[in-house]
């Protein structure tokens, strides 16, 4: 072989080995990537399972109101038999049902707070799908590899028969400059 096909030899393996390392790298960085997005999943889960405890106990308070309408109604059975005292008795349970309301309404807040944060979750969502590398990304870049990955073999197998047509070219050179020599001998020509 000759210097420049060590040398073109070399520089392709130098190539090759430069290649490899910048896979390693990008899929180094990808994983980095996936391992970031599961630990947001994580605490997107954390937080999920935070809103399924404060639903819970809203059903709890929800369930505590219930009982105490159950409790008011019995009250007002009572005071049906009382014409007497209807009339204070009706002030109580209409300051009651004030209070009540004012407890709905602060129910009702704190529900659009809820569904101002699950709509805050819905956007954080479409932008963590928007940044996740989906299956035809990946696809992609495994075309472009193996396309890369065709061009290189190819090049190889390309440099590999220009080798061996040099190498014929070469055996050819050296025997028709024997039979140049040997033609200038018989001539007398100086050799």
């Amino acid at each position: 072989m000759n210097q420049q096909t060590i040398n073109d030899i070399s520089d392709l393996k130098k190539n090759y080995t430069s290649l490899d390392k910048k896979l390693d790298t990008n899929f180094g960085q990808f994983d980095k990537r996936v391992t970031s997005l599961d630990a947001k999943f994580g605490q997107l889960d954390k937080r999920v399972t935070s809103l399924d405890t404060k639903f819970g106990q809203l059903d709890k308070r929800v369930i505590s109101l219930d009982t105490k309408f159950d409790k008011q109604e019995k009250r007002l059975t009572s005071l049906d038999k009382k014409v007497d005292v209807l009339d204070e008795r009706m002030e109580l349970i209409a300051r009651k049902v004030v209070t009540n309301e004012q407890k709905l309404g602060d129910h009702d807040k704190l529900f659009d707070k809820i569904i101002l944060k699950l709509y805050e979750h819905d956007e954080r969502f479409d932008r963590i799908e928007q940044e996740m590398m989906t299956k035809d990304d990946k696809r992609e870049i495994m075309d472009i590899l193996d396309g890369m990955t065709k061009i290189l073999i190819t090049g190889q197998q390309e440099r590999a028969s220009m080798l061996s047509a040099l190498s014929r070219h070469e055996e050819r050179i050296e025997y028709n400059e024997q039979d140049i020599k040997r033609f200038k001998m018989k001539l007398g020509w100086s050799v």
